[in-house]
């Protein structure tokens, strides 16, 4: 039986010919179209809701401290003023600065915090140290580490899950020029951050 020639008639206006399923994307990949931004080759991550948890403790503090020590008095509006810059800072540190997310590509390491992101190429990226640049030693009992630019320019990260070492190996091929130290975070999560999206 001989098989029909092919037909000649064009495609149907709107028809999309079915596609083969391809690889599937690593879990934790970042989903995007294809050609938009640099490829992701690993990352890691932290949730974010201790940010969140910890900006809500410091402030029900401020609020509940002046009514249980005093009630509305002078004296405790004046303690719960002066808690305001404090307030404040941690608010604006985690929200603003603490990135909990790091996914580094062949030319940029980009980060996210809870309200804020950014990227750094990684020709400009000179440092990678425990701590802040205002807190080193409580910090990196903390697990923070802070990635300083050439221009001086600095971002911090939540470093507390499992895997950042992984994702510093990565870093340290992705940028040879950069120093690199990890320090060990005393207290860790007993969860993995580090995902690795594609083959070394």
């Amino acid at each position: 039986m001989q098989a029909e020639p092919p037909s000649e008639r064009p495609p149907t206006a709107g028809w999309d010919p079915p596609r083969l399923p391809g690889p599937t994307a690593a879990r934790g990949a970042t989903q995007g179209p294809p050609g938009v931004g640099p490829v992701t080759l690993s990352s890691y991550r932290v949730s974010p809701a201790f940010a969140w948890v910890q900006v809500a403790l410091v402030v029900s503090f401020a609020v509940v401290a002046p009514l249980y020590v005093g009630g509305i008095d002078p004296g405790a509006l004046l303690f719960g003023a002066a808690c305001l810059p404090a307030i404040g800072y941690v608010a604006y540190f985690r929200l603003f600065r603490d990135a909990y997310l790091l996914e580094l590509s062949a030319t940029e390491l980009r980060w996210s915090a809870p309200l804020r992101q950014g990227t750094v190429p990684l020709s400009e990226l000179r440092e990678v140290r425990p701590g802040t640049p205002w807190y080193p030693v409580p910090m990196l009992l903390a697990g923070v580490v802070t990635f300083t630019t050439r221009s001086g320019r600095t971002v911090v990260a939540d470093v507390r899950a499992r895997g950042f070492e992984a994702f510093a190996e990565d870093l340290r091929r992705a940028a040879p020029e950069a120093r690199i130290h990890v320090g060990r975070a005393l207290f860790r999560q007993d969860v993995d951050g580090y995902r690795r999206h594609v083959p070394p």
